[in-house]
């Protein structure tokens, strides 16, 4: 068995024994492991998620990482203010558009009924 995979394997194992996750999925791919069969991205990536979720503890930050996600979470904060002023901005040009839209059809629409009356068609 492929090292990768043995790791694959105890971590379906432990998600298993646990009760974590789809068991049919966690079946299917232990059943894989086993016989050395392939295993899709998609099912490496779900018990790496279920992994990460249930079996791993999250590392404490140190002050470094704890400054870096403050300026982060500032500047998160900065582009979704600014996201959210585009949108606006987005949809109020949007809403202004349709309406002289709207007013040169209907100008559009009283000259050709004038043309028709002028003409006598």
């Amino acid at each position: 068995m492929d090292p990768m995979d043995e790791h694959l394997f105890s971590d379906v194992k432990a998600l298993m024994d646990m009760g974590f996750g789809d068991d049919r999925i966690l079946k299917q791919i232990y059943r894989a492991c086993e016989n050395s069969e392939a295993i899709s991205n998609y099912e490496r990536s779900y018990v790496r998620g279920l992994v990460d979720e249930h079996l791993r503890k999250p590392s404490q930050p140190t002050s470094e990482t704890k400054d870096s996600d403050t300026s982060k979470s500032a500047i998160g904060t900065t582009n979704n203010a600014t996201t959210a002023n585009q949108i606006t901005t987005t949809a109020t040009q949007t809403q202004q558009d349709s309406k002289s839209t709207g007013s040169s059809k209907k100008l559009v629409l009283f000259a050709i009924v004038g043309i028709v009356i002028v003409l006598g068609v």
